[in-house]
């Protein structure tokens, strides 16, 4: 799924089509073919789509006025790997700041920049910190936007969470999906963290990691029950 990002701080003070695009993707579903079954949809993001998968899970719980509200598809379940799931910490410590920096080592593993003649204007626009770009500015100017879309602050939907996060993660720290779960799990929701001992930013997204055998696993339980020996 792709989605927007605003090229530069021109949108201030306005939430990034992002989320319209990714609740827009979702709901077309809805229609799409009669064949599909819609109690069986799962929702999974890894990094920035860790994120918008798991803010997506949480769309029902909205308010009114916020971009995204009322989905016309309930997920059966969320995988978020990897995922920022708390904005305000990131705002506050800088997050993705390292954008502004083209020539920093990047995460191991990591894939080569679809477009590499996009990146002196993404390091000019980032300035401080990444979040005033979908978000259209600080936490402190704009509470209301976090409020609405960090996972960590959004009311549960009942969506089943399986969560997995590296601990060698040199991109988003695991506490953040960490204390995503315990929240979930303390408000009675179904939730589920995998913490991959010695895994990187990358690893968690590589089919080929044994911890994928554990991901399927979930989706089919979730989907369709626990599968029979």
């Amino acid at each position: 799924m792709e989605r927007r990002i605003p090229p530069d701080r021109q949108a201030r003070r306005r939430l990034a089509g992002t989320f319209l695009d990714v609740a827009a993707a979702i709901d077309a579903l809805d229609g799409l073919d009669p064949a599909l079954d819609l109690r069986r949809v799962v929702l999974l993001g890894h990094s920035a789509g860790g994120h918008l998968a798991t803010w997506a899970a949480h769309r029902d719980a909205l308010p009114p006025e916020a971009p995204g509200a009322r989905p016309k598809v309930a997920p059966a379940g969320l995988v978020e790997l990897a995922g920022a799931l708390d904005l305000r910490a990131a705002d506050a410590e800088g997050f993705g700041k390292v954008l502004a920096e083209p020539d920093a080592e990047a995460p191991k593993d990591a894939p080569e920049p679809a477009r590499p003649e996009a990146w002196p204007a993404v390091a000019e626009a980032v300035g401080d910190g990444i979040l005033p770009l979908p978000l259209g500015g600080h936490a402190a100017d704009v509470p209301e936007h976090y409020a609405w879309t960090s996972p960590v602050e959004l009311a549960g939907t009942g969506v089943p969470v399986l969560a997995v996060h590296g601990t060698a993660d040199e991109a988003v720290p695991a506490e953040w999906s960490r204390r995503y779960v315990e929240k979930v799990a303390a408000e009675g929701g179904i939730a589920r963290y995998v913490e991959v001992a010695g895994g990187t930013h990358f690893d968690v997204v590589q089919p080929g990691h044994p911890v994928w055998a554990e991901i399927t696993g979930w989706i089919q339980e979730t989907v369709a029950g626990p599968v029979q020996a």
